[in-house]
């Protein structure tokens, strides 16, 4: 039993290092190429559009919100959340190999549509930004250069948000979202987790995905720009040998 369990435990790894990497492709933009027209294009759903727009209309909103459902690292984020419970057999209830795994894989991915929905509804309703890093966020005074304090506004971005007026207020989208997506899985949990410890539990794990996700969106050029350096060292001595 322990040898196809493992067996099955490195397919689906194989498989979320391949969707991980699908996904990260996905965000790799395409080249730019410029349009000759008479006036300038209609800003749509295309992912310079996306990050650029000072403000989102409700269909950019819409496209933003299945950009976050329907993607490769959704589906690879809950392969991996599914095969870690199915390795630690939680919830007992649930059996182990292919079923259990499609049950864990459907509740965290059940849980990320739940937490993406509720966070694009409040959001919209409530005119707040859905993205981890605004571009208005980017020309607000307070903005620090420095490691840590850059650290904390990522993470206060999570529970705090700015408009076009810099002015701040509590984000009741992203918290609303991860309550969302941690009570949720209530509706079918067995009785060993159909708990609110456990929901809250998920609706801390929903928060540390924000968290993460504003953090990488903090730091991503920083991280690219290091990365670029390291690659262009590595050609240089190559063309001196």
């Amino acid at each position: 039993m322990f040898d196809n369990l493992w067996k099955q435990a490195r397919q689906f790894c194989v498989g979320i290092a391949l969707g991980s990497a699908l996904g990260l492709a996905q965000q790799i933009e395409r080249p730019f190429k410029p349009l000759v027209t008479t006036e300038p294009p209609t800003p749509r759903c295309d992912p310079y559009s996306m990050q650029t727009l000072p403000k989102l209309d409700f269909r950019q909103r819409a496209c933003y919100w299945r950009s976050q459902i329907i993607t490769g690292p959704a589906f690879s984020g809950a392969a991996f959340w599914g095969l870690i419970g199915e390795m630690r057999h939680k919830p007992p209830e649930w059996p182990q190999g292919a079923d259990g795994f499609g049950r864990q894989f459907g509740t965290r991915y059940a849980q990320g549509v739940v937490k993406s929905t509720a966070t694009f509804l409040m959001a919209a309703a409530l005119q707040e930004d859905p993205r981890p890093l605004g571009p208005m966020e980017l020309h607000c005074a307070g903005r620090s250069a420095k490691l840590w304090p850059r650290v904390g506004q990522a993470v206060a971005r999570v529970f705090w948000t700015q408009d076009s007026n810099c002015s701040g207020r509590l984000a009741l989208s992203r918290l609303s979202g991860s309550f969302a997506s941690g009570f949720v899985s209530l509706a079918w949990a067995p009785p060993s987790v159909n708990k609110i410890n456990s929901a809250l539990v998920g609706t801390g794990t929903a928060l540390g995905g924000y968290i993460g996700n504003s953090l990488f969106s903090e730091f991503q050029g920083d991280i690219f720009g290091a990365l670029g350096k390291i690659v262009t060292a590595g050609k240089g001595r190559v063309v001196k040998k």
